[in-house]
This record gives structure tokens, sequence and C-alpha cells, in this order.
């Protein structure tokens, strides 16, 4: 039918009654038509009225879909008006006029006309050229446009439930208004809102409105800010629609228009402009609060009216309104980009309230709130955004941190809950700090859409904002002389995991990893030496830089001390992989100090010797905390036995790991006389024991510090594994395995002569702890232990072993047995000339009855 179509107002009519029905090949059709340069070569008056109604984008013709400009409202006294037109036109019909000559009256009223009549004239315009309200249709045409009209109506007033679910939203929105408008030189950008029990006033010091603001006001999906290549600000053009939440007739009066919205009589209200008289704006002036400077406010070019609903009027709609000023937060100045003051002006109770935004310098923006005031740190980036969209060149996001000014200049941080805002506040995430960005927002316009790739590339650079806010930050005048304090302060807006839900629950993450890898904390000194988290030690005190001086802690584990006057939390410091200082970093300092050519030797007994003791105080209440300390402690022990750095008497230096370690013998040993060292020579120069200079080396270094030094040192040497000399503990840990070791092949007679020796005396002396393991260490002798015979080193479970005349026996065996294959073996005499059998009393009975225990055959017995 297209094809066949050989006049364009039957083309046209066609695309009407495509429109009307939905038929896709006509809508399409229709949209290449409009845009061809035959169409807008052709004369106006040759479309029909209601092709006129019709205004189409052909960017939205890839969703299949077309957003209309559209309304209904009676044309009752057009004619008229049309007459007024066409004579100022010098034209016969209305329709003779065209679109050129339509826009030189815009233009003088845009430049500023002091006459209403030519603003009267494009309001008409806009009636007749969007809407088709003309005199002349026909029947069909109107019960078309009528239909057309009903359709679309119905459509905006669903648009408009599902816009907001606040009503507050519209003031918010007025606030975006205002900012986007332009302003003359010279004035403080001032947005006004007086509240009465019938209406808000909206005043505002713009220059006023232009015909394209106007026709922008009658569209939906059109704006004056559209095509900004800064970014999405305003990018739907529905804003100003959000009034309709609580007013059914908004008035506009700026620059000698006088229109309202009336949705009274139908849904079409919405868009469809009707002229009203002139408000009395000088009353409304008189409202305003402290106004006492008129140069800086200059004068009051737009007044926006908002009779309430009756709903509202009559409910308490009132109240909830008037809480909805007491909402208004200083921070909704913060990113706006012109206006800097917002009154607001309550009638019902006389109170008033002025937010004014102040730019201090280096970050600062301070807006004051009544006699409050209220400071926040800004930092901004400008982002390249066409690789993401190409219709935007760049956009910018920034992040605000709220600070309270104490008395003495100082900035505290407030950690409270911060809304992100994309412009305006849209809803809190759990976030300490304020996030702005061109967020792209659904129709709600509420929270940010989580499925935008726009969205997620601006999430993706806050971090990196973040990081580099830092440093700024500290360089603020009132942290000059305490940069610590200043990364402290910062560092407590850090989000962690779990704190923040919602689109930006990876921040947190995304933050931290980027924390991790920059140079964000402050090392100790004056230096001002900025370094990796990953670097930093924290929570030492001036013992610590005594036992690792800053160079040595640099060598030995690449670490710095942190600034004494930077705080983190636990959970904070954790994350950025902050070392603490404790006994794991005691223990990984000895390993690569030990790993050196001198190692401990390089330090001394002294420095060792503090070492011990701070080791010890840290472990003490680390055991009663619970059981995943004792784990770490047993874990932390176990490495420390593999370390050689204890000094031994031999001045060699040996770990647990490497065999027994005992503890000095002092006076507090309890040995008996015959035990003593001097006995037993070569037993004692065979023990591994601790040199007695690092305790006595701990008397010098510590004793004005701590007064249980020498007890914390030897608690710690114990702790390790070093055992604290005593016979029995010998005679178990040393003595025992040695003498049962069938791995030695060459034994040395008089080593061996001892440990017998020594357990002989030992046994005798009434040691407790022998009486509960004397049969076990009786056995193992017994059964393991070698004892020197005439005939060697031969084990009594492998040979029976007698005395022979020199151990008390009558008979002298040796001269009985003749015959050389009959081996007769004999407790070798070398024990009896041992200096610890003549010093007992009865020596030889004392070995007969211990050999007895080791079922060594007397021969007496059996002649």
């Amino acid at each position: 039918m297209l094809h066949a179509c050989d006049k364009i107002n039957e083309r046209l009519m066609l695309h009407d009654i495509g429109f009307s029905l939905d038929i896709p090949e006509w809508v399409a059709d229709c949209t290449s038509f409009v845009a061809s340069d035959f169409f807008m070569s052709t004369d106006a008056s040759m479309a029909s009225p209601l092709s006129m109604t019709l205004n189409f984008d052909p960017k939205l013709t890839s969703n299949k879909s077309v957003l209309c400009r559209f309304d209904r409202k009676s044309a009752a006294s057009l004619d008229e008006r049309n007459d007024s037109f066409c004579e100022i036109m010098g034209a016969k019909d209305i329709n003779e006029l065209s679109t050129e000559q339509c826009s030189g009256v815009e233009e003088s009223v845009v430049l500023g006309s002091s006459g209403n009549q030519e603003a009267d004239l494009i309001i008409e315009s806009i009636r007749r050229e969007e809407f088709g309200l003309v005199p002349g249709l026909t029947d069909a045409e109107s019960l078309i446009l009528n239909k057309q009209h009903a359709r679309l109506g119905r459509a905006l007033h669903c648009l408009s439930q599902e816009l907001y679910s606040q009503d507050s939203h519209f003031l918010l929105e007025l606030v975006q208004n205002a900012d986007d408008n332009v302003y003359p030189e010279n004035v403080e950008p001032t947005i006004v809102f007086i509240m009465q029990s019938s209406e808000i006033i909206v005043l505002n010091n713009e220059r006023g409105f232009s015909a394209q603001n106007i026709r922008a006001l009658c569209d939906v999906g059109s704006s004056t800010k559209k095509g900004s290549s800064a970014g999405y600000i305003g990018q739907k053009g529905i804003g100003f629609k959000s009034v309709f939440r609580v007013t059914d007739a908004p008035e506009i009066h700026s620059n000698g228009f006088h229109v309202k919205f009336d949705i009274g009589e139908g849904q079409i209200g919405f868009v469809l402009p009707s002229l009203v008289p002139s408000c009395d704006l000088d009353s409304f002036k008189k409202l305003v609060p402290g106004e006492v400077n008129q140069t800086k406010t200059g004068t009051w070019n737009t007044c926006i009216v908002l009779p309430f609903k009756r709903e509202i009027r009559e409910g308490n709609g009132t109240r909830n309104i008037m809480s909805m000023f007491l909402d208004f937060h200083p921070s909704l100045l913060l990113f706006l980009h012109r206006l800097r003051v917002i009154k607001l002006k309550n009638m019902l109770d006389g109170s008033s309230v002025v937010m004014k935004r102040e730019t201090v310098g280096d970050g600062i923006i301070r807006v004051s709130h009544g006699k409050e005031k209220m400071s926040w740190f800004v930092a901004t980036k400008e982002l390249m955004a066409s690789a993401i969209r190409p219709d935007v060149r760049t956009t910018e996001i920034a992040i605000a941190f709220t600070l309270q000014e104490s008395s003495h200049g100082e900035y505290i941080p407030q950690l409270d809950q911060q809304p992100v805002f994309a412009f305006l506040p849209l809803r809190t995430y759990g976030l300490k700090f304020i996030l702005q960005g061109d967020f792209v927002l659904p129709s709600s316009r509420e929270e940010v859409d989580g499925d935008s790739a726009w969205n997620q590339w601006l999430l993706s650079e806050f971090p990196g904002l973040f990081v580099c806010a830092l440093r700024s930050f500290c360089a603020l005048s009132c942290f000059q002389d305490s940069p610590g304090k200043a990364v402290t302060a910062f560092m407590s807006f850090v989000p962690l995991e779990g704190e923040v839900h919602g689109f930006f629950s990876r921040l947190p993450r995304m933050i931290i990893s980027k924390l991790r890898t920059s140079s964000c904390m402050l090392l100790e000194g004056h230096t001002m030496e900025w370094v990796p988290p990953c670097r930093i030690l924290r929570g030492w005190n001036d013992q610590a830089r005594i036992l690792f001086p800053d160079s040595l802690l640099n060598e030995h584990l690449g670490l710095g001390y942190l600034d004494r006057e930077i705080i983190l939390s636990d959970q904070l410091a954790k994350a950025l992989g902050v070392h603490d200082y404790g006994p794991k970093i005691l223990i990984d300092f000895l390993s690569s100090l030990c790993q050196t050519d001198n190692g401990v030797k390089s330090l001394g007994v002294e420095w060792l010797s503090r070492w011990l003791n701070t080791l010890y105080i840290m472990l003490v209440p680390t055991s009663c905390i619970g059981s995943l300390n004792t784990i770490v402690e047993s874990d932390l022990t176990k490495s420390l036995q593999t370390i050689p750095f204890i000094p031994l008497s031999d001045g060699s230096y040996g770990s647990i790991a490497q065999g027994s370690i005992w503890l000095p013998c002092d006076v507090s040993t309890r040995f008996d006389s015959e035990l003593f060292p001097e006995a037993f020579p070569n037993l004692y120069a065979e023990i591994r024991t601790v040199s007695p200079t690092l305790l006595s080396a701990a008397v010098r270094a510590i004793s004005n510090i701590e007064e249980n030094s020498i007890e914390n040192i030897t608690r710690m040497l114990q702790k390790i594994g070093v055992q604290r000399l005593s016979a029995h503990q010998i005679v178990k840990m040393h003595i025992l395995p040695a003498l049962c070791d069938d791995k030695i092949i060459t034994r040395d007679r008089i080593l061996m002569t001892e440990y017998l020796s020594f357990i002989m005396v030992h046994f005798h002396s009434g040691c407790n702890s022998c009486s509960m393991e004397r049969e076990h260490i009786m056995s193992e002798l017994k059964d393991r232990a070698f004892i020197l015979t005439n005939h060697g080193f031969r084990r009594p479970a492998d040979v029976s072993i007698h005395f022979g005349i020199e151990f008390g026996n009558p008979v002298d065996v040796s001269k009985l047995i003749d015959s050389p294959d009959n081996m007769w073996f004999e407790v070798d005499t070398i024990y009896l000339k041992h200096a610890s059998t003549k010093s007992l009393s009865n020596g030889i009975a004392k070995w007969r009855s211990f050999s007895r225990s080791l079922v060594f055959l007397i021969l007496f017995k059996f002649f």
C-alpha cells in the first residue's frame, strides 16, 4: 500500500494509521520519510495536523520502538490565538507559517524580550505542531488523534508511577535542574524552596527559561542537555516529571513564559502546556530567608509553583513533605556544578535553613548548614570515556571523605555510612565515604544499574582514585607536622570485606588489592619514606628498635618500622599484609641471622639474652589465650629448635635438633658430691651445656629493665627443649642412649666406664624419679647396654657376665677353665678403679648390688 501511494498526503495518512494500529512497516517508513531531504524541503502545510503530533528519533528505531511526543487538550479559543500569531507574523493562516518563522519568535524570547506575547505564541506553536491542536480537523482525524492521545497518555501515567518510589525525589530533581541552569555573571547560583500549606514555591536566580527549555518539558525522552560529551547527566530528560508525585498542575513562570501542565483533565497534561496568568513574584521574594545582599542573589528569574494534590492537602502529606526538607543534607551541594546555595523556608512553623557551599582549597569543600559547618575532602579524576561510550568524550568520578573540623583546625574522620551519588544522592551501600559518578540509573533513579557496562567501568576506576587521594589528603596543612595521623585518618575510611553490599560489594577487595601494591605507608623517622604495607612492621616499641636496629631489620627481613602515629585496625592490617611485631618476627630474624657467616656471634651473648627475654615475655600471655595460639606457639617452638643459636660451653653454637642441650650446673642444681663434674670429667665434657656466659651477660644487659630476666631466659630455654641439668635427666636423656647405641663402632673405654659408674652411683642416691623409672632404666641396660668385660664390650642379654675375684668372688673361674673354646666373661675391673667407687663407702658391695639388678651371675652362689 505504501508503494501505491501517489501523493504525499496519502502516504502521511498511512503513517498516522500505522502508529494507531502499531504496524511496524508503516512506522519505519514514516521514520525514514521524516529524516529524508525531500521531507525537509517540503512545505509544512502539506502535512496533516495528525502527522504533526508525532516526532521521531531515528536513534530509537534500533530498539524497535519510537518515543512519541503527545498530548490531548481542548482547543478552545485556539482560533483567536492563531489569529494573533498570524497578525504578528504577517500571515493569513497559521498553516502558512514555517518552522523558521516560529523559530524567530523563539529567538526573541531566548534573548529576553520584555513582552509576554511572543512567549504565548511559542506555547501555541507547541500545542499546534507537537499535539495537533488546530481547528478544522475532520471527524476521522479527531477520532484518531483522541485515540492516540489516550494511548500515549496511559503510557505516560505508567511511566510517572514507575519513575520514583519516593515522593522526595521531586525535590532532588528540582535541585538537579537548577544546577543545570545557566546563571548570570557575578551572582551566587541559588535555589529557594518555600513551603506553604497548599503549595511549594521554588525560586531560582538563573537567566530564565528559553523556548528550547519549554519544548524539552513538553516532551518525554528529550532534554536540552542531551548529547553532552561530558557524561550522562540529564540523559533521560524526565527529571521534571517527578513533581507530579505531589501536584497535578505545576506552573512555571520564567522569562515571559507562564504555563502549567495539568493532568487533572487527562494524563496528556504531563507534557501539554497551557497558558496561565503571571504569579505575584514580589510577594514570594519577601519570604526568601537571609535575603540581605541582593547583589549576590540577583533577580529571581524563574518561579515554579507546585499546588499540592488534594489527598496531600487533606491528609498528612504536608507533614511528610516537611520531613523531606528536613532530610536535605549538606552533602547535596558537593557534586553540583553551578548551584552554590539552597534555601528552605517553612511558612507553617516559620523556620528556615540556608545551606551554602564554599571551596576552601586543597580539596576541602565546606558546606554551612545553619550555624553548623561540615567539611569534605574531595578527590576527582577525569576519565577518557570514548572507548566505552563513543558519544561521551570524558566523564569525572569523585570520592568525598566526611571530616569534622576541630577547634584546633584538625580534621577528624566521620565514619557513618555515606550514600553513592549520581550528582544527587541515591542510597547507601555500606561505604564510609561518598562515591560520585555519572552512573547509569534505572527509571527509579534510586540505585545504580548493576548490569550496565558503563557502571562496571566506572567502578573499576575508583580504587585507583582512592589510593591516589592518600597523598593529597596527607598534604593538608593540618597534617604537615604529623603525617602519620593523616594516614591513620585516611585508612579509617578503607572498606573491609562484608561491610559493603549490592553493586559495590567488590569495591573493598579492589581497594585493598590496590593498596597492597602501592607505597601507602610511612616509615618511622623524619625522611617521609613511603613503602608498601608488606614492608612495614607495626606494634613495635622502643625496646624493639634497640633489639633490632633499622638497618639490621631491613637487612634480614626487608622491613621497616611503621610510623608511630599510624594506627591500623587488626583486620585492616591483616588484609593489607602488614607485619605485626611478635614472636614470629623474632624467630624469623634469628633464623636469617644464623645463616650469615658469624651468626649470633656477631651480635654477642648480651644481645641474645635480651632476645630470649623478649621472646619469653611475648609467649607467656599467648599460651593462655586458646588452642589456636597454643598450636601457633608449638609451631614457633619447633622452628626455633632447628636454629643453631644456643651458645655452648665449648664455644660453639648448637640447636636442640642436633642433640640434647643442658642448662649449666650451678648452686641451684642438686647433685650428690660423688656426681659433680670433677668425678666424671669425660662425661660432662661430652654433655652439651649452655655457656654460663649467656646468663652472666643477661645480668649485665637487662638487670635494670627486667628483674626476672634470668628466670625468663632460663624458662625460655626450657620451653625450647633445653634440659635442666640433673643426674636423673643425664641418665635418661644422655647416658642410656649412648650406652645402647649399637651404631658406635669404636667406644671410648674411659667414657663408657663413666657412663655405667654414673648410673650406679646415682641409683644409690635415693632419687625419687628413679624410684618410679628404675625398672625401665634397668630393663634398657640389661637388654641393650654394652658392658666392658675381659673380652670387650658385651650385652648382658647376649652373654652371661660374671664377677671376678676383684668384685669379691672367692672362686677364680679362669683357673678352672683351661679350654680356649670356653669363653668366660667377667666384668672389667676398670669400674672398680673409677674414682666414684673409691669415694663410696662399701663401693664393691654397691657394685655387686647394682650388678645383680642387671642379672650379672655371681659364681660363688653355685659352689
